[in-house]
């Protein structure tokens, strides 16, 4: 058996059987959610959570781009909230129900102001009297270069060559996830949309090592209790997976995994993106349950 997903219309009443941990709004400038339609279809019975770009600690992108000599888009995806309309987001979230958290930007040499600012985000939260709801992470930089950009993946690999990145990309999930308080770890497969991105078919080789790292993940996250996520929009974007290996998802079946569900809904039209053909994979895999989260607690959802 494999995924074997493919994009048409949805069954909504199927899909909206699963909890979304992972959805965006026009506070991330390339989604077109805004928080009031967001806020609209979750009163009329959509389960999902918001799970919106953090900023970026102070001082990151300013010395970033003088280290590396890089222009802004090769650098970063430039998708999260500015660090100075904070105030301005949480003022505005005083006016939907749903859960609100941040996807968390993992900076090799930044953790200890990303977890200042953690604090700091929760502790405003707070002084609204509202929940913040929980704190993913994820990887969408290596060595301070952009995985979205073309030309930065470039730079990228003439310094590590394809089983150098995968080893580096690993490496970097699991410091992530040790040095990172977080709820869930999202599209851990991302690196094979890098690869993707500059044309590079992997041999059976580098795919075997692949597979070999993504399972070191997965044992880590095991033994730190955290879920993984499965992130529907892999195949949107032109994977095979949902940023998780078929033998990988097995693996982590096998492992007792908990793992997350979520579709990156940026859009209007790619609500629960697959997700009634991930509802009835799951029940052919004989999984029973999977996890939302909810003030950073875990809770069991079952299918």
């Amino acid at each position: 058996m494999s995924w074997n997903f493919e994009i048409k219309k949805v069954n909504l009443t199927k899909a909206n059987k699963l909890p979304n941990m992972h959805v965006h709004s026009t506070w991330c400038i390339h989604a077109t959610n805004t928080l009031r339609s967001l806020n609209k279809k979750y009163e009329s019975g959509f389960s999902f959570a918001l799970n919106e770009h953090m900023p970026y600690p102070e001082g990151f992108l300013k010395n970033s781009a003088q280290r590396f000599n890089l222009k802004s888009k090769q650098l970063f995806m430039v998708s999260g909230i500015p660090l100075s309309k904070i105030d301005k987001f949480i003022s505005a979230i005083t006016k939907i129900n749903f859960p609100v958290g941040f996807e968390v930007d993992y900076l090799e040499g930044y953790e200890k102001e990303t977890i200042n600012l953690m604090k700091n985000i929760e502790n405003k939260f707070e002084k609204i009297n509202k929940k913040l709801n929980h704190f993913s992470v994820s990887i969408h930089t290596l060595k301070g270069y952009s995985l979205f950009e073309e030309s930065s993946i470039r730079k990228l690999m003439e310094i590590y060559p394809p089983k150098d990145l995968i080893e580096l990309y690993f490496k970097i999930s699991i410091d992530a996830i040790n040095k990172i308080p977080c709820d869930f770890i999202c599209h851990p497969g991302l690196i094979e949309l890098v690869f993707k991105k500059i044309n590079l078919d992997l041999d059976e080789k580098l795919r075997k090592f692949l597979i070999s790292q993504y399972k070191l993940l997965i044992d880590e996250l095991v033994k730190l209790d955290i879920p993984i996520e499965i992130n529907t929009s892999g195949i949107k974007k032109g994977l095979s997976n949902p940023f998780m290996p078929y033998e990988v998802f097995k693996y982590a079946k096998n492992k007792n995994t908990k793992f997350v569900l979520g579709s990156d809904w940026h859009h209007p039209k790619c609500i629960y993106c697959c997700f009634d053909q991930l509802y009835d994979f799951l029940k052919k895999e004989n999984i029973k349950y999977i996890y939302k989260i909810i003030e950073h607690k875990q809770i069991k959802v079952e299918i």
